[in-house]
């Protein structure tokens, strides 16, 4: 091989720096992202789902940096549906951002959320 081609091959290779975008703190609106919920297996047993909705809130408010969190009906039910002793250790979420209002709706992946 020669060095004229191993040199053309290390620059095609090189990515330069004008070209890579940076990624955003928040994720985009409508994504999929997965919540860890195993540490929550140090609370008490009674107390343990209600941890669990209330961390998934607390999660998203960091993520999008917003004071309002709306969880679906269906995520609760979800996050409540092996009662409050054994939940989940993780779940994953799909959370649509408002711009307008500041504000964001989680729910399942695949779950319609409209904002209204």
């Amino acid at each position: 091989m020669s060095q004229e081609n191993t040199i053309e091959k290390i620059e095609a290779t090189n990515i330069k720096p004008e070209e890579k975008k940076p990624e955003l703190l928040t994720e985009r609106p409508g994504d999929i992202m997965s919540i860890p919920l195993s540490f929550i297996y140090g609370v008490p047993p009674k107390k343990r789902a209600d941890k669990s909705v209330s961390y998934v809130r607390d999660y998203i408010k960091r993520r999008y940096k917003v004071e309002k969190v709306i969880i679906s009906l269906a995520l609760n039910e979800g996050l409540w549906a092996r009662g409050c002793r054994s939940h989940l250790r993780r779940i994953k979420v799909q959370a649509i951002y408002d711009e307008e209002n500041k504000r964001v709706k989680v729910g399942l992946p695949g779950e319609e959320l409209k904002l209204e």
